[in-house]
């Protein structure tokens, strides 16, 4: 059990109230300028102006928390070594490659590796890999990508005057098969007023349409979306999340009918899925 912070003094943003200790099972903030949510965060909360106060001690352990919790979206010392040996280079080649030092490198692949390496040499190794192995990369999403895991959403704008359509951010949600629109004011029954057997996976916009419905098909192995609106475009690719922390990219989805294949020879159901992300793209 952790001891009772350094609390109790008299609040320096009114001058009256006493700052008294609390704990929140779930705290928003931000740490290193990306959003996260704190598990018991423990502060202090002036009992007449409601002002916020903070331990060092305290925001130190959030820290650890936000790295532990991060630390799996970064390759880990196996992945990079083992990326030296596909590329067959030497520990001083890559290191040139990447722009850094020979002891940096050795560091990142140590196996008892107190930190990771910096997310900006993290994401450049990623995109390495990524060009290794698929030859061409757009890079543009492949770096929007990597932020969303962490929470940040970015939406470029369009470029020499062309129309851009922004990726749809789609979460996933349990209804009612009958539930209506959000956005049109119908009502929309959730798992708590409905059984499990006649309950669904919707997928719901930011502004709460439900766009269509997940769903996986036993014969053919596949994760699958029925529509239940028109998207406004007829290829997409997609960036699917599941629960799990793990990611699926999957590229050029061709959009014919009202059916369309996410996933293919994939053990991943719908009760997996926490996000889709669809970003038109062009033929």
């Amino acid at each position: 059990m952790q001891s009772t912070l350094a609390f109790g003094y008299v609040c320096q943003e009114c001058g009256e109230g006493t700052v008294r200790e609390q704990v929140l099972p779930q705290y928003p903030t931000k740490i290193r300028g990306y959003p996260f949510v704190v598990k018991d965060a423990r502060i202090g909360v002036c009992d007449r102006c409601g002002a916020e106060h903070f331990a060092a001690r305290e925001t130190n352990r959030w820290e650890e928390q936000f790295e532990a919790e991060h630390a799996k979206h970064y390759m880990q010392p196996k992945e990079i070594r083992e990326l030296q040996r596909t590329l067959g280079t030497t520990m001083e080649q890559f290191a040139f490659l990447l722009g850094c030092t020979r002891q940096s490198l050795y560091n990142w692949q140590r196996r008892d590796r107190r930190k990771p390496q910096s997310r900006m040499a993290d994401v450049l190794m990623k995109l390495v890999r990524e060009s290794h192995a698929k030859r061409t990369v757009d890079v543009l999403q492949f770096l929007i990508g990597e932020a969303r895991q962490f929470g940040i959403a970015i939406e470029l704008g369009a470029s020499n005057g062309a129309p851009h359509t922004p990726p749809i951010i789609l979460r996933t949600i349990r209804m009612s098969p009958t539930a209506g629109n959000t956005k049109t004011g119908e009502p929309m029954r959730l798992a708590a007023d409905t059984t499990e057997e006649e309950s669904i996976v919707a997928l719901v916009s930011e502004e709460g349409s439900s766009v269509g419905t997940l769903s996986y098909d036993f014969s053919t192995a596949s994760l699958d979306l029925e529509l239940k609106t028109t998207l406004g475009f007829d290829q997409f690719n997609a960036t699917i999340r599941f629960k799990d922390g793990e990611v699926a990219e999957v590229e050029a989805v061709q959009v014919k009918g009202q059916r369309v294949r996410l996933l293919a020879e994939t053990n991943r159901t719908e009760e997996d899925v926490c996000e889709v992300v669809l970003t038109p793209r062009d033929k």
